[in-house]
């Protein structure tokens, strides 16, 4: 399973997908602290689907929060909770994660 190619800015360069399959998601670059992006990666990865909703809840509201910020790693995260969700054929927990954050 392939995914479109995604950059997100950090403060120290680019937080960037170079792979998606089905064994997992890849990322290069780190984030404001300067810690592999793909730890992130592997973290989120290792949840189960109702704590994944919850983080990728929390996660999309900072990153709403944080807009006026375009370098907050709250931006290239929530991406990254989007490609998880899409690699485990599973959308719809993204979407749950969004409607919880959103308030709708």
């Amino acid at each position: 399973m392939k995914f479109p190619y995604a950059l997100n800015y950090t403060r120290h360069g680019l937080v960037s997908v170079t792979e998606a399959s089905e064994a997992r998601i890849v990322l290069s670059g780190t984030d404001n602290y300067e810690r592999p992006a793909q730890e992130f990666a592997d973290q989120i990865a290792a949840l189960d689907d109702k704590k994944f909703t919850k983080r990728a809840s929390d996660v999309i509201w900072l990153s709403a929060y944080a807009a006026n910020n375009p370098r907050s790693d709250y931006h290239w995260q929530a991406s990254a909770f989007w490609f998880e969700a899409q690699r485990r054929g599973k959308p719809g927990l993204y979407e749950a994660a969004w409607q919880d954050a959103s308030g709708a």
